[in-house]
């Protein structure tokens, strides 16, 4: 039983990491639509980058950390957890 918790947990993880890569995957196609069709640096293309910037070091990498320092996690596992909270984290946002 705990084994089958253990897969379910982590089926539910690497779905979590792929819904954060493709929300970061649609915050960069918008950021370069912008750039291309503003022909430079649009505020929105500012905007995000800025955003996606502080995404990466205050939250990814942090937890990436954690999770490959403290809980002596694989590569892969310590990367799809810090997707994956990121994903759970978009949740608690309102847009």
């Amino acid at each position: 039983m705990a084994e089958k918790q253990k897969e379910a947990v982590s089926e539910t993880q690497k779905k979590d990491a792929r819904t954060a890569i493709w929300a970061l995957a649609i915050i960069n196609g918008f950021a370069l639509i912008f750039y291309l069709a503003d022909g430079g640096m649009h505020e929105f293309t500012l905007a995000a980058l800025i955003a996606q910037g502080f995404i990466l070091v205050f939250w990814l990498l942090p937890v990436f950390f954690y999770q490959k320092a403290v809980q002596k996690l694989p590569y892969k596992a310590a990367v799809l957890r810090a997707l994956a909270s990121y994903r759970r984290a978009m949740d608690n946002v309102s847009w």
